[in-house]
């Protein structure tokens, strides 16, 4: 990436400090993070890999949208064959977020956002949460970030490092 496009990424990413409390949701594969409120927030939708830890451990990944929840290996008719990871609820990535009381996401606040040369971004929060989202392609898009309200432009960051406005 080019010290322009690493500027303009670093300035698109840091909209983020201060911002408190986060919503996370999923569309298929598509993770989207809301930080701060509906009114004034913004939004970081991931589509590519990513992790969300502590200093001790990995919480949920990009990877754990498609293996089954607990509930879902627990029926006894489950079957891997059958297994369709979309549904909502049934995988090990919703089951997580939806574990976590809704407190501990109100009381994150992200306190720094760093993208590095290739265009990976790590997002430190309060309780020493860290979420990271990594380039994992060379060309199609891998994350945007945008206020949450309203028509505005989004900054788009794609595989090979080309950071750009969508307006």
């Amino acid at each position: 990436m080019n010290s322009n496009n690493l500027i303009n990424a670093n300035n698109q990413i840091k909209t983020l400090v201060g911002l408190r409390g986060l919503v996370i949701s999923r569309q298929a594969d598509l993770v989207e993070i809301s930080f701060g409120s509906s009114e004034s927030g913004h939004t970081l939708r991931l589509r590519c890999g990513f992790r969300i830890r502590d200093n001790h451990a990995i919480f949920v990944a990009n990877t754990d949208i498609y293996n089954p929840s607990s509930s879902v290996l627990q029926k006894s008719t489950f079957n891997y064959d059958s297994y369709f990871w979309d549904i909502q609820g049934g995988n090990c990535f919703d089951e997580w977020v939806q574990n976590q009381s809704p407190a501990f996401f109100e009381t994150l606040e992200v306190v720094d956002a760093k993208v590095n040369s290739i265009g990976d971004i790590s997002i430190h929060l309060s309780q020493n949460i860290v979420i990271e989202a990594f380039i994992d392609t060379v060309d199609d898009e891998c994350w945007r970030v945008y206020k949450t309200k309203g028509d505005n432009p989004h900054f788009i960051m794609d595989g090979n490092g080309s950071g750009y406005i969508l307006e």
